[in-house]
């Protein structure tokens, strides 16, 4: 898969595969944020410029921690069935 191979020409892939006792990220997941992401600059023709900095991979999962400029953090995350309403 492509992500895969954009992945693995990054500097910090051996890190993200478990170093000095820690466990590895789900290299899956990061795939599938990858290819996401990607998704939505396509459909989504008006965005000019979008970046995930930073972004933290851990075992847990993977999350976006950019912040606004002068305002507070903001966490986004893709919509759920269940954010729909009735």
């Amino acid at each position: 898969m492509l992500a895969r191979r954009v992945i693995e020409r990054t500097r910090i892939c051996r890190g993200l595969r478990g170093v000095r006792g820690r466990a590895p990220v789900k290299l899956e997941e990061l795939e599938q944020l990858l290819v996401q992401f990607g998704q939505l600059v396509v459909e989504q023709r008006w965005i000019r410029e979008i970046e995930i900095n930073p972004l933290l991979a851990s075992p847990e999962g993977l999350i976006g921690l950019d912040e606004l400029r002068g305002g507070p953090s903001v966490l986004i995350r893709p919509i759920r069935p269940q954010d729909e309403p009735l």
